[in-house]
């Protein structure tokens, strides 16, 4: 609960991504609206991976940040934690920008900057 205030304190918008036949939480998203938006989460239960749900949900959040002026999306994605995970980026019309390092707490990970213009 302290990181969903504290990402909202920065302009995030938290959602659950529920299920209507169960209601249940099948993932989550997480992302800043602006002339570049920036996702910072997209994750799918692992009962609902593979699905192509994760693809219709960035859709519609891609739809939706276009729609209040975004010409930019940006994502960090982590290097070497999964391929499959750039690769999705890249089949949605990403590519690599630059290499960072993100730090949570007291670790540091490569990562990579992905970008899309929208």
């Amino acid at each position: 609960m302290d990181e969903i205030y504290s990402m909202n304190q920065a302009g995030f918008w938290s959602c659950k991504i529920i299920n209507k036949a169960s209601h249940h939480i099948i993932g989550l998203l997480e992302f800043k609206m602006g002339i570049e938006s920036y996702l910072s989460l997209l994750m799918m239960h692992h009962n609902h991976a593979h699905q192509g749900l994760g693809q219709q949900i960035y859709q519609g959040m891609e739809d939706y940040v276009i729609s209040h002026g975004t010409r930019c999306i940006r994502i960090d994605v982590v290097k070497g934690y999964d391929d499959g995970v750039t690769n999705f980026w890249l089949r949605n019309g990403f590519h690599v920008a630059y290499d960072i390092s993100l730090t949570w707490e007291n670790m540091s990970l490569p990562a990579v900057v992905m970008k899309k213009s929208v």
